[in-house]
């Protein structure tokens, strides 16, 4: 399966929303419960293919974790890369020689994205750990917790103080490189419709 994404170069995906329900019963606040570790089963496929090799294997395969946020990604990474290295508190249960040639993180960087619905300032604030090159901006439409119809506020108030050509790339380059879009085509729509530097209050 992965040879075949990798030489269509479809991008695989994970979408919020897979936990085992039916562990919750009916204590009271379940949804909460749900609500908080959805993210965590979500995720989890991408720690398989990051520790398993499976990007060493197929290096032109794509992975994308979307509307899950970005916030759990660098501490992800930071506690993955101390795994292969054998950080000296992760021997006991940890060897991934033989299978990894680089850092989980370098693996991430070039092969994974993040649809990161709605990111947060703390997000933002991580996105060098994260990558700025990885985090690909969604509206989250149309769902009620989007930001629609008030995204370009949304944006103002996330976006005000970070660099334009890391907000360029967030908000859609990364996008159009991962996915393989035409930018000559997509140009003229995001002319007429895209939020500019001054609309975001960054100038």
């Amino acid at each position: 399966m992965w040879a075949v994404c990798e030489e269509l170069t479809l991008p695989v995906h994970c979408h919020s929303g897979p936990a085992p329900q039916e562990d919750y019963g009916d204590v009271r606040g379940w949804i909460s419960v749900y609500g908080y570790e959805t993210i965590f089963f979500t995720a989890r496929p991408l720690w398989f293919m990051l520790l398993t090799g499976v990007f060493e294997r197929f290096p032109e395969l794509k992975m994308a974790v979307t509307e899950a946020g970005s916030y759990w990604a660098s501490d992800m990474l930071w506690r993955m890369d101390m795994m292969a290295t054998r950080e000296h508190s992760m021997r006991k249960m940890v060897d991934t020689r033989g299978i990894l040639k680089m850092l989980p993180s370098e693996y991430f960087d070039r092969n994974c994205g993040i649809g990161s619905s709605n990111t947060r300032r703390r997000e933002l604030a991580r996105r060098y750990e994260i990558g700025v090159g990885n985090i690909m901006w969604g509206n989250d439409f149309p769902h009620p917790e989007g930001t629609w119809p008030y995204t370009r506020e949304f944006l103002k108030d996330r976006f005000w103080d970070i660099p334009i050509d890391e907000t360029e790339q967030m908000l859609g380059l990364n996008q159009v490189a991962f996915y393989g879009f035409d930018l000559a085509r997509l140009q003229p729509i995001a002319d007429r419709i895209g939020p500019t530097p001054e609309d975001l209050g960054q100038t």
